[in-house]
């Protein structure tokens, strides 16, 4: 039998309705190459809350994951270090973290000098259980680019939950 809140949120995702041009747009990106004009690499929801921001999110969520090829990205710049680590960081998003360590990590080997990689795959492998490796990135990180202030604080998380 179903839970109550499977049912909630199976009814509110048969009805949603709203943001119908954020769900045309993000789709639409997918038919874009990476040196179109119109392609976007981000994109930010914002809204007071019950516009249907989680919902939108859950809907490009599904969207992505019905996506068989998330190569289509990569293949016009193969030795981009962000564009390899923006796609590990969609893997690691849709719980894919396997794939998204062994992404972040060929963006780490083609941009050693780019902590947010770094920080990326520190998350993908926390998801993993592997926090000796996750706080050794977080450390790694935080040499690389001392402004960054928050792999700190994650830092700080992840050693205190490990004792």
């Amino acid at each position: 039998m179903e839970s109550i809140q499977a049912v909630l949120r199976r009814r509110r995702g048969a009805t949603f309705v709203g943001r119908g041009d954020e769900l045309t747009r993000f789709r639409a990106n997918f038919g874009w190459s990476a040196d179109d004009e119109r392609r976007a690499f981000i994109f930010t929801v914002h809204g007071e809350g019950g516009v249907g921001k989680s919902t939108l999110l859950e809907r490009w969520r599904q969207f992505t994951e019905a996506r068989p090829d998330l190569d289509q990205a990569v293949r016009p710049n193969p030795e981009s270090g962000w564009v390899i680590s923006i796609r590990g960081a969609v893997l690691r998003n849709l719980e894919r973290h396997d794939e998204a360590l062994t992404d972040l990590t060929r963006a780490i080997e083609l941009d050693p000098g780019a902590a947010t990689h770094v920080v990326g795959r520190a998350m993908a492998e926390r998801e993993l259980g592997r926090t000796e490796q996750a706080s050794a990135d977080l450390t790694r990180a935080a040499t690389l680019d001392p402004t960054l202030t928050w792999p700190y604080g994650d830092r700080q998380l992840h050693t205190s939950a490990d004792r």
